[in-house]
C-alpha cells in the first residue's frame, strides 16, 4: 500500500518494476506490477521476502514499450480501415450495388415510355418532358475508373471529371 500522495494510477502501468531497499536485510528487491488498483494500491507479481511493517521508500522503472506489437496493431487497424473505406466508397460509387454490376444514370425523355429497352430499365417521371432514370445491368465488373468514364460521357455528368 502506498502513502498518501502516491500517484500510482498516473505513474505506474502493468509491467513496470517497483524497487525497494528492504529495511531489515538492506537488499534491493524488484517486483513487477501486475495491476494498478488505485493511487495508493497496486498488485505486484510476488510477495516481498518478509512483511513490511512501516513505510518504505521506493522507486519504479518503466517497462520498455512494446513497439513491434503496437506497430503491428496500428498496421492492422489502418489496413482494415482502408478496406472498409474502399468497400463503402465502391458501393456508393457503384450505386449501392455489388462491385459495379449496375449503372444508374438519367436521360432526358421527350415522350411517355416506361418500357424495358436493350437490357436497360427505364423509369420515367413527368407528363411531357422529364428525366428518365436508366439502370443498366452489366455482365462484367467495372472499376471505379471505368464507371467514371461512363458517367463523364453522359450529358448530365460530363463535368464530373
Amino acid at each position: 500500500m502506498g502513502q498518501v500522495g502516491s500517484k500510482f494510477l498516473q505513474e505506474l502501468r502493468v509491467g513496470d518494476a517497483i524497487v525497494i531497499q528492504h529495511p531489515t536485510s538492506l537488499l534491493e528487491e524488484t517486483l513487477i506490477v501486475g495491476m494498478v488498483l488505485s493511487d495508493v494500491s497496486a498488485s505486484v507479481s510476488s510477495a516481498f521476502s518478509s512483511d513490511l511493517v512501516s513505510s518504505t521508500p521506493f522507486y519504479f522503472i518503466k517497462a520498455p514499450p512494446e513497439e513491434e506489437k503496437h506497430q503491428e496493431e496500428e498496421k492492422e487497424k489502418k489496413k482494415k480501415k482502408k478496406k472498409m473505406d474502399e468497400q463503402t466508397a465502391f458501393s456508393t460509387y457503384a450505386g449501392g450495388t455489388e462491385k459495379g454490376r449496375l449503372i444508374t444514370y438519367r436521360v432526358v425523355t421527350r415522350h411517355r415510355s416506361n418500357r424495358k429497352q436493350h437490357g436497360t430499365r427505364v423509369k420515367k417521371s413527368g407528363a411531357y418532358q422529364g428525366y428518365a432514370i436508366v439502370k443498366e445491368d452489366a455482365n462484367v465488373e467495372r472499376s471505379r475508373e471505368d464507371l467514371l468514364d461512363i458517367r463523364a460521357k453522359k450529358k448530365g455528368d460530363r463535368h464530373c471529371m
